[in-house]
């Protein structure tokens, strides 16, 4: 049987709840012997704290519920993903339902790793870590909205069985091009010698030395705990951090795609055999496309994966991007 616990809106409004008065019981579940993997399964939230209703509503009751084709009734199931924008989206969904249309809600906690994750779950797949979903349930979904959907979270759905795609992903959902990011300090730097730093061309290793202005590439490996490092050889093929090896060879015509230093830092054509030329580059996201633009571009990068989705992940991450001098991705 589910697990009931009270759960704080967090920061998603400044209102706080008196402990006599709690209008809002967030049960997260924690489903007893479920088929569904135990890797991929709802937790609970630790961090419990009673807040106050952000919206006034006429009613204090949350009597509202979803009717099954059954007869059954159930809460509205809402993801809470593991990155920040997610989160802030799902707990706006939560007061939305439950302060302003009255439904009992339940935030979930653990449902989105990744952006595919919680489309599987809104699906109904029985084994979450199944990609093609071949086992499923469209009457008993663990979420009943995806919430935010990226990329990945659009090709998971294309590769569902085209009877259980969740309706309306792709119009609730935009597609992105991450950029890579730079302190204003090392522009400045880049600036007195008349390399603009902020501007492509200027990792042009044909034209420039933009390592001149960056932390040598060890420092990557100096400030990002190895554990937190995702290696070349777990990037799968299917996953979110798949590398697309076989079109980045087609497109590019480089074959260099393995990876050193133990399997955690890939060096693009433009400094192999150069190292020392390399500009480090540290990434959460976007892995393959980072290889294709300095590729194509002739940047010399050494190109290093974090781990994401965890918040230690996320704090190992931040660390080392405000303590050194490298392009970094957006956090």
């Amino acid at each position: 049987m589910p697990k009931s616990v009270t759960y704080s809106v967090s920061d998603a409004c400044s209102c706080r709840w008196t402990g006599e008065k709690l209008l809002l019981v967030v049960a997260v579940i924690a489903y007893a012997g479920d088929s569904r993997s135990a890797a991929a399964l709802p937790t609970e939230i630790t961090e419990i704290k009673g807040q106050a209703p952000c919206i006034t509503k006429n009613s204090t009751t949350l009597d509202r519920m979803l009717k099954y084709p059954d007869g059954s009734l159930h809460p509205v199931r809402i993801p809470f993903a593991s990155w920040a924008s997610a989160q802030i989206l799902g707990q706006v969904a939560h007061i939305l339902l439950s302060e302003v249309m009255g439904y009992s809600v339940l935030l979930l906690e653990n449902t989105g790793m990744d952006s595919g994750q919680p489309v599987r779950y809104a699906a109904g797949c029985i084994d979450i870590l199944d990609p093609t979903c071949s086992k499923y349930d469209v009457m008993a979904p663990l979420v009943h909205f995806t919430i935010e959907s990226w990329p990945y979270g659009i090709g998971v759905a294309s590769a569902l069985p085209p009877n259980i795609q969740p309706e309306l992903l792709s119009v609730l959902s935009h597609k992105v091009f991450d950029a890579n990011y730079l302190w204003a300090s090392v522009v400045e730097d880049g600036a007195t010698q008349k390399v603009s730093l902020d501007y492509y061309k200027s990792y042009d290793a044909a034209r420039f030395q933009p390592h001149r202005f960056f932390d040598p590439w060890q420092r990557l490996l100096e400030l990002v705990p190895t554990q937190y490092v995702v290696r070349c050889s777990e990037m799968l093929p299917g996953s979110i951090n798949d590398r697309e090896i076989a079109n980045y060879m087609r497109v590019t015509g480089d074959a260099g795609v393995e990876c050193q230093h133990n399997d955690t830092i890939w060096f693009s054509p433009a400094c192999r055999g150069r190292e020392e030329r390399c500009v480090p580059v540290a990434v959460q996201w976007y892995y393959r496309a980072t290889m294709m633009q300095a590729t194509a571009h002739g940047m010399p990068i050494a190109l290093m994966l974090v781990k994401s989705g965890l918040p230690e992940y996320d704090a190992a991450f931040y660390r080392a991007v405000k303590a050194g001098r490298f392009l970094f991705g957006w956090f």
